[in-house]
């Protein structure tokens, strides 16, 4: 008998023990999944306080940066960043602009 054959015979012989098992298991993916999701975003609510505290919430990005964010990409940068700069310090309301690249740390 091969060694899969033994693996399934001990499975189906075995119920309770199979049972219990593939609960425990489940309900430690279940809790993983569950305390990743809550990392995660617990991250994401900090990062943003911080960018809402320092910067503010406008932001202006070239087109395509949000799909390819992930990347890293710096090649899709705003183009005439000075320009854009002083353009957007004319407008009323507007008390700061700097230039930020997220990257994580």
């Amino acid at each position: 008998m091969n060694l899969f054959g033994l693996a399934v015979r001990n499975v189906l012989r075995n119920r309770r023990r199979t049972t219990l098992n593939a609960i425990a298991i489940a309900i430690g993916v279940a809790i993983m999944l569950v305390c990743l999701g809550w990392v995660q975003g617990y991250g994401t609510y900090i990062f943003g306080a911080v960018i809402r505290y320092q910067t503010g919430v406008a932001q202006l990005l070239n087109a395509g940066y949000q799909a390819q964010a992930e990347r890293f990409p710096l090649d899709l940068t705003v183009t005439g960043y000075r320009a854009v700069k002083d353009q957007l310090l004319g407008l009323p309301g507007v008390s700061a602009v700097c230039g930020r690249i997220d990257f994580p740390a």
